[in-house]
């Protein structure tokens, strides 16, 4: 009975804290799902990009309790949740992107990587017109 006790006590603290991400993913993953109807001002197609690459990020850099532990996710919910109270802007997908790299070195490293996409879609979002940069004034911290 104790050799069982020495596996099954890992085995539980792995699943409280897959809970604990999952319960804090799935709070993120609907506060961001809800900014995807864009507002009457913003055009929907560079919109839509801002908010599908913010949306694939959250999933990619949250993949497991490996990547970011549920303490940080925990952290990340409050941000998220924080930023949801203000109106909804394409600087609000910035502030994201930037707000995920700041979760771990998996969350750096992804967006580390993907920058010359997000810078991408920064140019091609100033060249249609909009007024808005893509990049916070200040990066989070």
């Amino acid at each position: 009975a104790a050799g069982m006790a020495m596996w099954v006590t890992p085995l539980a603290i792995k699943y409280i804290a897959w809970r604990r991400f999952d319960a804090e993913n799935e709070r993120i993953e609907t506060i961001v799902e809800g900014w995807r109807a864009p507002p009457a001002h913003a055009d929907p197609d560079d919109w839509e990009a801002a908010w599908i690459t913010v949306y694939i990020a959250v999933g990619n850099v949250c993949f497991t309790p490996k990547e970011v532990s549920a303490e940080e996710m925990a952290r990340l919910r409050v941000d998220v949740e924080r930023k949801n109270q203000q109106p909804v802007s394409f600087d609000t997908f910035a502030w994201l992107w930037w707000r995920l790299g700041q979760t771990g070195p998996h969350g750096n490293e992804y967006i580390t990587r993907m920058q010359p996409m997000w810078e991408e879609m920064e140019k091609s979002y100033v060249e249609s017109g909009n007024d808005q940069s893509l990049r916070p004034a200040v990066v989070p911290r």
